[in-house]
């Protein structure tokens, strides 16, 4: 999937070790929160697959614990949202494996926003472009996203669209290469 490892680091019940960003949970179920539990409950029924889920948020980061499907482990890592997109929106530091998410092969940034990683294979979904189409109708927090989505795929990041509207207009909008996967 990814060229930016050198090991798999496959467990040793053979399974693919993967984390996914489960903060869509947390709250009221929007779309995107209705997407992530989607994703998380079928790679939790894989057998083949051991999802674990994360949160980025700090003090909210233990909610997710009751929303998460049958099959995916919480990994509880301490990741405070502000600080981190501040410093990924310019470094690699800190990445998620130093953050405690060391056995992971493929970290999957579900809204936006991935960590950086040193080995394990990031993806980011990139679900509309309402942030730079529409940017009055934004949280300041969310203008952020372009720039971290471009830096993600500057990294290496695969880029993962629900639609192929949104997957037409992102090479165009983000300024990325066609480096994406979608439905």
């Amino acid at each position: 999937m990814g060229d930016n490892r050198t090991e798999r680091p496959i467990l040793p019940n053979g399974k693919l070790n993967v984390a996914l960003d489960a903060t869509p949970l947390i709250g009221p179920r929007t779309g995107v929160g209705e997407f992530c539990y989607g994703i998380l409950s079928a790679l939790g029924a894989s057998s083949e697959i051991s999802t674990n889920a994360f949160a980025i948020s700090l003090r909210r980061r233990g909610l997710i614990v009751d929303e998460l499907p049958p099959g995916v482990s919480s990994l509880g890592l301490p990741m405070p949202a502000r600080p981190l997109h501040a410093l990924w929106s310019r470094f690699d530091f800190p990445g998620f494996e130093l953050l405690g998410g060391r056995r992971i092969e493929v970290v999957h940034g579900t809204n936006f926003v991935v960590p950086p990683t040193a080995r394990a294979t990031k993806v980011v979904t990139v679900h509309d472009l309402t942030m730079i189409r529409y940017p009055q109708m934004c949280q300041p927090a969310v203008l952020a996203f372009p720039g971290l989505v471009r830096r993600a795929i500057a990294k290496g990041a695969w880029i993962h669209t629900p639609t192929h509207a949104v997957a037409e207009e992102v090479p165009i909008t983000i300024h990325s290469p066609t480096r994406q996967r979608h439905p």
